[in-house]
């Protein structure tokens, strides 16, 4: 009887345990689904940036690019 009485107490100890670590884990997939989003909020307004540097960059690489292919011409005669 006596053994009974310790298993049941080692059950509930070891399921007070794990239900400890579920709560943890609970909680750590919280804030990584919180960083994830930061990080993904983050990744936008980075290509946000990017896409508007490229609007403006572009024009200016051709005309660079434009100007070079001149000199290339004038250099190869």
């Amino acid at each position: 009887m006596e053994n009974i009485k310790e298993t049941f107490k080692q059950l509930k100890e070891e399921l007070g345990s794990y239900s400890g670590q579920v709560s943890e884990l609970r909680e750590n997939l919280a804030r990584v689904q919180e960083e994830a989003s930061k990080a993904q909020a983050v990744g936008q307004e980075i290509q946000t940036k990017l896409n508007e540097f490229n609007v403006v960059a572009e024009p200016k690489i051709a005309k660079m690019n434009e100007i070079l292919a001149k000199y290339q011409t004038v250099e190869d005669k």
